[in-house]
């Protein structure tokens, strides 16, 4: 019996030093697509549109270098045909932008990674995308707030986009 709950308790050990080592789980985004991109359906003037490089595919966060903006934001599932399926209750967006490193990470639950984020007090529009879709983020990133919030997953194994806009991300203060 001491033998069998050693082998569980070490079970339980190994699995959470795995996930404590890989924080980002094995859902990242190791992908980047360019404004280029054929598929895009974003009809932003060009000015509008910023271009991300796969540099790397998971920012580093651990330094003092980042800034975290949270809220609400409204989500929606729609087909490719634009037809609504269903709205959902406001859902918990969290955006921690790497001001040195230029890069983002949306997490509504699961995180998405963008590089190349303009801090310029202007919209930009990112693209992004892995085995598992594409992302189009648009935000202007201002000094206490994210404005202008839209974040889109199109689902490959679903043909579904899911929408989350809202108007404002609050900065979240350091203590």
């Amino acid at each position: 019996m001491k033998i069998k709950i050693f082998l569980i308790i070490m079970i339980i050990l190994f699995a959470a030093s795995c996930t404590k080592n890989n924080p980002a789980n094995p859902l990242q985004n190791t992908d980047n697509v360019t404004k280029n991109n054929a598929d895009s359906d974003n009809t932003s003037s060009k000015n509008d549109i910023s271009s991300s490089e796969n540099k790397t595919s998971e920012p580093n966060f651990e330094d003092d270098g980042y800034v975290e903006f949270r809220g609400k934001a409204k989500s929606i599932a729609k087909k490719l045909d634009g037809t609504e399926l269903t709205e959902f209750d406001p859902e918990n967006v969290y955006v921690d932008i790497n001001e040195k490193d230029k890069s983002a990470v949306v997490n509504i639950p699961t995180p998405f990674y963008f590089n190349n984020i303009k801090l310029d007090n202007s919209k930009h529009t990112y693209y992004s995308s892995d085995y598992r879709g594409k992302y189009t983020l648009t935000m202007k990133v201002e000094n206490d707030s994210i404005t202008e919030f839209q974040f889109i997953i199109f689902d490959k194994s679903e043909n579904i986009k899911y929408y989350y806009e809202t108007d404002r991300l609050y900065k979240l203060q350091k203590n």
